[in-house]
């Protein structure tokens, strides 16, 4: 039997937080990874080499929502699973998704090597970095099916409570792309390749390591069992391709306030590439957050305790409203500072600490909205969230950025509290859905759809 933590007992603040701390870890260990590639690539290869990787980042994030969501609809049915004691069914539940990951993953692979020109064309790639970029996705997408089946594995043990493995797992990973990253690119001189094929090799490392973890935690899981249930297929594609449409959607309108950013002249956009990468640093543990309390919900719901959904609401709340009003009041007070670290023309920290000090004021509506969709998930309920985030950004930040910072002449200013409208909507909408729909009444996502 795969090791679980029964969520549904103990103190539900702390196992909100014991639950989110690794995935936190691990998404700062990869930031600082992506950050350690571009330095290689900058500094030994040439700029050509990092415009290359950043031109095919859109592309990647695209592929990579489509993973989330599936790895997230995997996690919701365990969590389930385990909580409603149904752990006969997880074989099943694993023989169908690698069934889907293996067809999936050929059917992406092939079709992304072919269509990575037209992609990288669309979105507008310059010619003297096409050649790098498209050789740097063809590698990505050779690699494909060990990021989808080891989603599959970090799912299915997120979904039993288990977020510290795949932490194991991410720090050898990432120690072995720290040796080879250098050796390809330095010593080998293979440049982007080089960068690329480091990646996989990661990739690759971590899919074996969750492999063998499954197999000797229970030996009727295995990541090369195949079966295929039409009923357990459309539940998964269910509940995961909401979420993959929502970050699709989202990419797409962060591109557009960017063009709008854009407009505004190379002030702004240096003041807002700074700022960006600051609130990086709020977001990830919001995200983090987010899987805890799906993952938390999930074991409630399966195991019929959905009369505890209220104290998960008031425990991520707590902890979300702590976490959001610091970092705003540090964010705040030393704007300038935090901006500096960047960049050093005036005008450009003087944008950059109004950026900070308006943005500041959504980190709380926008870790609530996480926290709450979170819940909502969990339960099962995935189009709520998918929808209310399309409405918010495409009917208030999208526009209001463009209306504000151009029609009535706000400029940038305009664009940031556009971004605090939508946040603050988000949070509104949200509210009201729990309101009106009694999520402590939901039934198990595995019970309703007979699987």
């Amino acid at each position: 039997m795969v090791k679980h933590w029964d969520l549904t007992e103990g103190n539900l603040l702390k196992n909100i937080i014991y639950f989110s701390l690794p995935l936190l870890l691990g998404s700062l260990l990869q930031n600082l990874n992506n950050v350690i590639n571009s330095i290689w690539l900058g500094r030994f290869v040439g700029p050509e080499a990092l415009a290359a990787v950043s031109g095919s980042i859109f592309i990647i994030f695209i592929i990579i929502s489509i993973v989330i969501g599936f790895s997230m609809a995997i996690s919701i049915l365990v969590s389930q699973y385990v909580g409603a004691r149904r752990f006969d069914d997880l074989k099943k539940l694993m023989d169908n998704s690698n069934t889907l990951v293996t067809v999936s993953a050929v059917v992406l692979t092939i079709l992304g090597i072919l269509v990575s020109g037209p992609l990288l064309r669309l979105v507008q790639t310059p010619a003297e970095v096409f050649p790098l970029a498209k050789n740097y996705l063809n590698i990505f997408f050779l690699g494909f099916y060990f990021i989808l089946s080891y989603n599959l594995v970090v799912g299915l043990l997120r979904g039993f409570g288990d977020t510290k493995t795949p932490l194991y797992f991410l720090v050898y990973s990432l120690f072995l792309n720290a040796l080879l990253t250098p050796l390809f690119i330095i010593v080998f001189k293979w440049g982007v390749s080089g960068a690329a094929v480091s990646t996989l090799c990661s990739q690759a490392l971590l899919f074996f390591l969750g492999a063998r973890y499954l197999k000797k935690q229970n030996n009727s899981l295995s990541v090369f069992s195949f079966t295929y249930d039409r009923q357990l297929t459309r539940t998964v594609i269910r509940l995961g391709l909401p979420f993959g449409i929502q970050q699709f959607a989202v990419s797409v309108g962060m591109l557009v306030v960017s063009s709008v950013v854009n407009s505004l002249g190379t002030t702004v956009m240096a003041a807002f590439a700074a700022g960006t990468r600051i609130d990086a640093l709020i977001m990830t543990p919001f995200q983090a957050i987010s899987m805890a309390t799906s993952t938390v919900t999930g074991q409630h719901i399966g195991a019929q305790k959905g009369d505890r959904i209220k104290h998960i609401i008031r425990a991520s709340s707590l902890i979300v409203g702590v976490l959001a009003l610091s970092v705003s009041i540090l964010f705040y007070v030393f704007a300038r500072y935090l901006i500096a670290m960047f960049v050093s023309e005036p005008e450009v920290i003087a944008e950059g600490v109004r950026y900070l000090r308006i943005i500041s004021l959504s980190y709380f509506p926008l870790g609530w909205t996480f926290a709450l969709s979170g819940i909502l998930r969990g339960a099962g309920t995935v189009m709520p969230p998918t929808i209310i985030s399309i409405i918010t950004l495409w009917i208030i930040r999208v526009p209001g950025a463009h209306y504000l910072a151009n029609g009535l002449g706000m400029g940038a200013a305009g664009i940031w509290w556009a971004i605090v409208a939508s946040a603050t909507l988000s949070i509104i909408l949200t509210w009201g859905y729990l309101l009106l729909v009694p999520i402590e009444k939901m039934k198990p996502v595995v019970q309703s759809d007979k699987v």
